[in-house]
């Protein structure tokens, strides 16, 4: 129905105009009878779904990962439409604090504070303090003498002190007295326990040949060291392992605790923490330091980026992946419309009684285009190749710098040229990947490269397709079976109280999942079980699985993909081979609360994190009649589990991160639809093509699951075309399942490459204009917001704040009005607006590279030389073709590339090659 109804707006004039800030919802609703979702050709291959509960945000498809894609389909709330609102406006709205394993939240209350007893001593410690050795040296050297008669007899003690008394220079035989006897292991324990605390600076004393040598000591000899002591410092803390809080700001842990790790100059390795946490948020943990002081972390944290550490205790065990309780969330929902307090009590009172399907959230997936569940088929396939490639290919919303060196390595595949203009705080994979084929000189070995990876990076692709499958299996579970109760064949592990919960405290090789074994459910037992007992099994090849229609869902996904659950244990690699987990599906928050808000700034926090109440500050209030509404909830969850699946149930909205994003940067925009056109004809009624029923199945194989909308020739041409040409390019829109998407996106690539090439069309364009005068004006302000400006020079911190105030001067018009106010304030008496945060803050945000008065985009140059019929000595045969003929001969070339790559088998009927890219 929709594509007839765009069909038809076909034929009109193109003089409409839209503003579009939320979802077309009439429009999907038209769509889902009879027309699959379209896709963005340069994001990732979606998934249709025929009752879409996630929404668009843009006239243009959405080119992030959907729910869909990761297998989240189904509710369980009844009768409840959900609201807009806007997940994570600012980092600062999303709050998680870890539960240790004792069921206390952890918090961040003190940078300095150590807890640091002395540790126990030793037996041979306890032995030398009953010595009593005098702290004045000629008494301990009288005490030596009394202490050693018992055990010597007073004529040899005698001996070895007139020995010892002796100051003048000699040799080595001179210096050395042997007793003419030999003594028993007690009594040289004895003597040796006195030369050694008594006298360590006056004799050495040896065993040769049973007989006890003194070696009268010279003044410029060193005391024997502590054996304890000869690789380093001893370690004099209670416990092997510093234990302490982190709090993080927008930052991954894995990323803060490598900060430490540099600051510190030692392996990452000693470091230890129970989980990961959100990057997009404020976050506190507990981490452990193996052999690091406090006082050095402390003194670490202080060039930390994004974090803070404080807390300090000692204890004997490491914090390992696992030792959590559970997390507690406080997260702010701003810009709530469709919903009030009143009609909102029903619905957060039966998420609070009833819970929320415990999907693995987008999160375990990834926010890039290709997803990690999607590189994770391909490492249990053990097809290197294509893990390499993927984890290195060109994707879609990415860095401009990122992008440019993906761009590099698709070209080239270069590793070195790739790996200089790759960010070093960007993309571990692909830095790891690189860096083995620089060494090896060859990009040969994919196995040895993508085994450079860190270790739980590697773990986390097969995980993510775990967590599909899982999500899948889920859905399809609700949709037979719902959530009244347990039902014959289902598998249960009775849930236990929160704080007991088998997700916290069961240990597992896949994500620390329960794996005690399940019960299998009958028609007998099934009263005896609730929805919240019932598992599912993450796949593997020691789980069992559901002995109900459910199973298949495991076999057949997994069968598309050329894998098998009991294939899991065949695995060339140990680490790949996966036993498989249990969890439940279905699971409750606690200590459920919340808080209506109102507010007039976006900018503005509406909730306190542990550092601001350390530097006290209040907790934010509500301001009376504000412009803008929020929702304050407060919750706690097992681990494992994803808070934004229970917002996800409460709002009833797409909570991937692209989505969100998109949300944020329209919430300006007024929810309108405004169409304005003239008749213009009566369209293509006479057409074939267009009158024809459309199949939702793959163009290439034929599937009717995983499908994508394909444009055969790319929006980045397609809408520098003419309007004649562009109201026919529905002609090109072809569905695809995302195998066959992703297999021609390959060939896609290396073709937008060579035209590049051979049109001098550069794929991230022409006209970028460096502006080197921010670049060094970013530096100098970082250094002045640093926290060691006291450390630097005074003379090098004038130079600084000179830099910036010339920096700023220059480009007064690129800051917003309020910090032009402040530096048109500064200009009078002299320039101080160096110490403006605000002004320093806007100047480090500042973009180094803006696109200039004549820039121009890769699809805007090939279509405009096309256009004009030109061509030039760069260009191949096949270009200089294509350029001749114009504009409709880069539409017919785009199509048969597609065919010859593609090769499609079920191609519409009427679909041709030929067709004509204007009306006759």
């Amino acid at each position: 129905m929709l594509r007839v109804f765009l069909n038809r707006l076909q034929g009109y004039s193109h003089s409409h105009t839209f503003s579009f800030i939320k979802h077309l919802t009439a429009l999907q609703s038209m769509a889902a009878a009879d027309q699959p979702h379209v896709e963005g050709e340069q994001g990732p291959a979606k998934r249709i779904k025929s009752e879409s509960t996630a929404t668009d945000t843009s006239p243009q498809a959405p080119t992030y990962l959907r729910e869909i894609d990761a297998g989240i389909t189904e509710f369980i709330t009844p009768g409840w439409s959900g609201f807009d609102a806007i997940i994570k406006h600012r980092y600062s709205d999303f709050f998680v604090n870890e539960i240790d394993p004792q069921g206390n939240v952890v918090h961040l209350t003190s940078y300095t504070d150590a807890i640091d007893p002395e540790p126990p001593k030793t037996e041979a410690e306890i032995e030398i303090d009953a010595l009593n050795v005098p702290a004045d040296a000629q008494d301990a050297f009288n005490e030596a003498f009394v202490r050693l008669e018992p055990i010597l007899g007073a004529e040899d003690t005698a001996r070895i002190k007139q020995h010892l008394e002796i100051t003048e220079e000699q040799t080595l035989e001179q210096r050395s007295l042997v007793l003419g006897r030999e003594l028993d292991k007690d009594q040289r324990k004895g003597v040796y326990m006195v030369t050694n605390n008594f006298l360590p600076t006056q004799v050495t004393c040896e065993t040769v040949d049973g007989q006890l040598r003194f070696i009268r000591r010279l003044a410029k000899d060193k005391a024997p060291s502590d054996k304890r002591g000869q690789r380093g410092k001893r370690w004099a803390h209670a416990g092997d392992y510093c234990h302490f809080v982190v709090q993080k700001e927008n930052q991954d842990s894995m990323d803060i605790l490598q900060q430490i790790a540099r600051n510190l100059k030692c392996n990452a390795r000693v470091f230890g923490m129970a989980g990961t946490k959100d990057k997009r948020g404020i976050t506190v943990q507990r981490c452990s330091a193996f052999h690091i002081a406090h006082d050095r972390l402390i003194w670490a944290s202080r060039k930390l980026r994004g974090g803070r550490l404080g807390n300090f205790s000692y204890g004997p065990n490491e914090i390992k992946l696992g030792d959590l309780g559970g997390n507690q969330f406080t997260i702010i929902l701003r810009h709530v419309q469709g919903a009030d307090a009143s009609s909102l009590e029903p619905v957060l009172c039966g998420i609070r009684n009833t819970g929320f399907i415990n999907y693995f959230g987008m999160q375990r997936f990834g926010t890039q285009s290709i997803s990690s569940h999607t590189i994770g088929i391909s490492v249990l396939k053990s097809d290197w190749r294509r893990v390499v490639d993927l984890i290195l290919c060109p994707r879609v919303g990415e860095r401009d710098d990122v992008a440019k060196a993906r761009n590099v390595w698709s070209s080239t595949r270069d590793p070195k040229a790739t790996l200089d203009l790759l960010p070093r705080r960007a993309a571990l994979a692909e830095h790891s990947v690189l860096q083995h084929f620089v060494k090896s000189g060859s990009t040969n070995n994919c196995s040895a490269a993508f085994a450079c990876v860190p270790r739980n990076l590697r773990l986390m692709y097969v995980h993510a397709y775990q967590s599909f499958i899982w999500n899948a299996a889920v859905s399809e579970r609700i949709r037979v079976f719902g959530t009244k109760g347990a039902v014959p064949g289902d598998l249960v592990i009775v849930a236990s109280d929160f704080s007991n919960n088998a997700h916290a405290k069961s240990k597992a090789p896949e994500d620390n999942e329960a794996r005690v074994a399940p019960t299998l459910v009958t028609a007998e037992n099934a009263g005896d079980y609730s929805i919240y007992d019932v598992v599912l099994p993450l796949p593997g090849w020691d789980v069992q699985y559901p002995e109900h229609q459910v199973k298949n869902v495991y076999e057949e996904l997994m069968a598309k993909d050329g894998l098998s659950p009991t294939g899991l244990a065949k695995h060339s690699l140990k680490e790949y081979r996966l036993a498989g987990a249990y969890r439940h599906f279905i699971i409750k928050p606690r200590d459920f609360s919340y808080e209506w808000m109102r507010y007039n700034d976006d900018m503005v926090p509406l909730a306190r994190s542990d550092s601001d109440a350390i530097e006290g500050k209040h907790d934010p209030e509500s301001i009376d009649f504000g412009q803008h509404v929020a929702l304050k909830l407060k919750f706690d969850l097992p681990s494992s589990a994803y808070a934004t699946m229970l917002l996800r149930e409460l709002m009833r909205q797409e909570t991937a991160s692209g989505f969100q994003t998109q949300l944020s940067n329209n919430t300006e925009s007024k929810d309108t639809i405004q169409l304005n056109f003239v008749n213009k004809g009566s369209g293509r009624r006479d057409e074939p093509f267009y009158l024809q029923e459309m199949q939702n199945m793959c163009t290439v194989c034929g599937s009717t699951t995983n499908l994508t909308m394909h444009h055969i020739v790319p929006h980045h041409y397609r809408k520098y075309m003419n309007e004649t040409i562009k109201s026919r390019s529905s002609h090109d829109l072809l569905p695809l399942c995302t195998s066959c998407h992703d297999k021609y996106e390959r060939h896609a690539v290396l073709f937008k490459q060579h035209l590049s090439q051979c049109f001098s069309a550069p794929l991230d364009g022409l006209g970028w204009i460096e502006r080197k005068d921010i670049g060094k004006g970013m530096r100098a302000a970082s250094t002045l917001m640093s926290r060691s400006l006291e450390k630097i020079p005074k003379q090098r911190i004038d130079q600084l704040r000179a830099v910036v105030n010339e920096v700023v001067g220059q480009n007064v018009d690129l800051f917003t009005a309020d910090s032009q106010a402040l530096i048109n304030k500064h200009r009078v008496g002299g320039f101080g607006v160096c110490a403006e945060h605000g002004v320093l803050e806007e100047l480090m945000a500042m973009e180094t590279r803006i696109r200039g008065p004549g820039f121009r985009t890769h699809g805007e140059i090939i279509v405009d030389v096309v256009a004009k019929h030109c061509t030039n000595s760069l260009m191949c045969d096949q270009c200089k073709e294509i350029a001749a003929a114009g504009v409709p001969a880069l539409v017919t070339s785009w199509r048969r590339h597609f065919v010859e790559h593609a090769d499609p088998a079920y191609l519409p009927s009427h679909w041709s090659i030929e067709y004509p890219c204007v009306q006759s």
